[in-house]
């Protein structure tokens, strides 16, 4: 907490044995850092309560799931200039995970992620938690991307999870693109509450996701039954119309078929 550090510096600075002028110089130094915090805080709070009444408004008017988190995404980066922001959607078994909105996209996207490569994505699956990281190029977490989001002008990110009741489904994902930024309490917490106000429209999506893959499945399992039928009628009728004579036996001996000629050269009748 940048104000508690501030205190704590302040009072080192009292208990210190600097020289007067220097003890005079540093407390004014730290009380302007503290009056331009509170500025900051009090402008982003203000920023933040307008975000939050543009997507909660346009949840209220829009009908179409995807509108709002597009509409969402959109208001987010004017809440974080120089920042790209997206809504990721993740499965049942997280095991991958779909970006479904940003601001560039006036369709839902869709795109699958590799989880490999995302290692903040990660992160927030396991601890549930926001990740705030102001340099990605420093933090120990993404070592092992640095030279992927060194080419995409990737500074700083912020990663919220989405909860439906206490299922996570989500991560609004912001990145800044443009310069480092330092993500404040303050920024997360209206950060988290628009994840909250995301929640419902993300749930449909993915459920209405979830029912078109099932019956995808379906419609190809009756593709598949039907070949196979196809199939078998074909050998049912290589099998009765064939020129020598056949049995069909199963595996403890004991005839369940037999062909035309079969019957034709030995004279026995099906029963």
């Amino acid at each position: 907490d940048l104000h508690r550090l501030i205190r704590r510096q302040r009072q080192m600075c009292i208990r210190d044995s600097l020289p007067e002028q220097q003890k005079e110089l540093l407390t004014r130094i730290y009380a302007m850092i503290e009056r331009r915090q509170k500025t900051i805080d009090d402008h982003t709070v203000m920023l933040g309560y307008q975000t939050l009444e543009h997507i909660l408004s346009m949840a209220r008017q829009q009908k179409d799931d995807f509108q709002v988190l597009r509409s969402a995404v959109i208001e987010v980066e004017k809440l974080f200039p120089g920042s790209k922001c997206s809504v990721i959607m993740l499965d049942q078994k997280r095991a991958r995970a779909v970006v479904l909105a940003d601001a560039t996209s006036e369709k839902e996207l869709d795109i699958p992620l590799d989880l490999k490569r995302y290692p903040e994505i990660r992160r927030v699956v396991k601890t549930k938690k926001p990740l705030a990281i102001s340099d990605v190029q420093k933090h120990p977490l993404m070592r092992e991307v640095r030279k992927i989001l060194a080419g995409k002008s990737i500074y700083s990110l912020l990663a919220v999870p989405i909860f439906y009741q206490d299922e996570l489904i989500g991560i609004l994902m912001i990145r800044a693109v443009e310069r480092p930024h330092i993500y404040f309490p303050v920024e997360i917490y209206f950060s988290q509450l628009i994840a909250e106000t995301l929640a419902m429209a993300l749930k449909n999506i993915r459920l209405a996701k979830l029912a078109e893959e099932e019956a995808k499945e379906k419609k190809e399992m009756v593709a598949r039954m039907r070949a196979r039928s196809k199939i078998s009628r074909k050998l049912e009728r290589i099998f009765e119309h064939a020129s020598d004579g056949l049995i069909l036996v199963n595996q403890r001996g004991e005839i369940t078929g037999v062909n035309q000629n079969f019957l034709r050269l030995t004279g026995f009748e099906r029963k």
